[in-house]
């Protein structure tokens, strides 16, 4: 699934001594596309230290 970068969205971040971490908040994944739109936020994301889904 290839989006605009300016079209996604991160739930959450935050920043510590690790780096930053960036959450992705859904209900369910059941569907598909629900998955594939909620992941694309975090796999566009270049300078990720943690990814949490």
């Amino acid at each position: 699934m290839k989006k605009n970068v300016k079209s996604l969205e991160v739930d959450f971040m935050t920043e510590g001594l690790d780096g930053r971490q960036y959450y992705q908040v859904c209900e369910t994944v059941r569907d598909k596309n629900v998955l594939e739109r909620e992941l694309a936020s975090l796999e566009a994301i270049s300078n990720h230290n943690s990814n949490i889904f």
